[in-house]
């Protein structure tokens, strides 16, 4: 148990919990006029929200370093559990104060559009929580009949204007602003996420083109795509991009999913087979090539490496860094009726009856069910 812990994630959620919002307590909470003291915490509650929110937003950038010691589904989780942190300390802050004017609107703009971003987000971009729950899912599929996945992330940018929102809201406030310290620390962590949040939306992409789409199993597409010449790094089966097409409406937000070819043999293609659960997955089967594509985060998976261990049930696994991406037979494994590929994102797809290409095209091999799983 204790050799599967993953330290690197504990150490994150302190980071973030803790460490990060500690110099904006204490600049706050040493300039604060000795008049404020009845709504000293509450002031905090406020900072503290304010830094979990940006937080936050720097985790949607998927920053590289921090996807080296957790990965992509650990950050997508912090994410979303530390905006509804923030939303918390922010209702606590709005209750235990008094403002007025504009101060006091602007507050209130941004604590009632994040509270229902929130909301609309909890239904349907939170995976993490839909997939825990069974009547959450059911919903979120009935309801992506109306609100498709590219309206949903519009929604879910309302976010930044929230937090802009708050930004102005802090600005505004003159007893903040004399706290020079603090200041100074708010206007290079807003202005610093900002930039960031820029470069991961509008920074280099990779322009690839489909050449091939075709039905695997109903329900599940393989998508051939050639790289572009300038673009090809060492890629691994198991690392994940992220894709998009630019001239299809529903398919211009980029998507993550996981490469099931080993690259190695011919870096100018890569090979994705996706399931079709969502509007943005389901719509894959009707794109006709040629088609051109956007491709991100062309890089591969720090850590990580194409061998095999044992795993669970009879798993294949690929080992990166004490984590374990695994190619697993279910339970007809001598029949390969079953197959789940799960990629270093944490992602599983289902492939019903695709083991023996695959097993072709990466070199994958079945480890008896026998063997432990460390």
């Amino acid at each position: 148990m204790f050799k599967r812990h993953n330290y690197a994630l504990g150490l994150a959620w302190l980071g973030i919990l803790f460490l990060v919002p500690l110099p904006f307590v204490q600049t706050v909470d040493a300039g604060l006029p000795a008049i404020y003291n009845d709504e000293r915490q509450a002031v905090l509650f406020g900072v503290i929200a304010y830094v979990w929110m940006l937080t936050a937003i720097y985790l949607s950038t998927r920053p590289r370093w921090l996807d080296r010691l957790i990965g992509l589904p650990e950050m997508y989780l912090i994410h979303g559990l530390l905006s509804i942190a923030a939303l918390g300390l922010a209702y606590l802050h709005k209750t235990s104060t008094q403002s007025q004017g504009w101060i006091e609107r602007t507050g209130d703009w941004a604590f009632n559009l994040f509270l229902a971003v929130m909301l609309y987000s909890l239904i349907f971009l939170a995976g993490w929580l839909t997939s825990r729950v069974p009547p959450l899912a059911q919903l979120k599929t009935w309801l992506e009949k109306i609100f498709k996945h590219e309206f949903n992330v519009w929604v879910h940018r309302l976010n930044l204007v929230a937090t802009l929102l708050i930004f102005i809201h802090v600005l505004l406030i003159p007893y903040i602003r004399a706290i020079t310290p603090f200041l100074a620390l708010f206007l290079a962590a807003s202005l610093g996420v900002a930039a960031s949040y820029a470069w991961a939306k509008l920074g280099p992409r990779a322009a690839g083109r489909l050449l091939a789409n075709r039905p695997l199993t109903p329900g599940v597409q393989e998508l051939t795509i050639r790289l572009p010449r300038t673009q090809q790094p060492a890629l691994h089966a198991g690392d994940f991009i992220f894709l998009s097409f630019p001239t299809l409406p529903g398919l211009r937000e980029p998507h993550p999913f996981s490469i099931v070819n080993d690259p190695a043999n011919d870096r100018t293609v890569i090979r994705l087979a996706i399931r079709g659960d969502g509007d943005f997955t389901r719509q894959l089967a009707s794109v006709a090539p040629p088609q051109p594509v956007v491709l991100q985060g062309l890089r591969p998976v720090p850590g990580f490496s194409p061998r095999t261990a044992a795993g669970p049930r009879g798993h294949d696994c690929w080992r990166d860094r004490g984590r374990a991406a695994s190619v697993g037979h279910g339970r007809a494994a001598a029949a390969a009726d079953d197959f789940l590929l799960f990629g270093p994102n944490g992602s599983g797809t289902a492939l019903p009856g695709v083991i023996p290409g695959l097993a072709k095209t990466t070199g994958i091999h079945r480890v008896p069910a026998s063997r432990s799983f460390l």
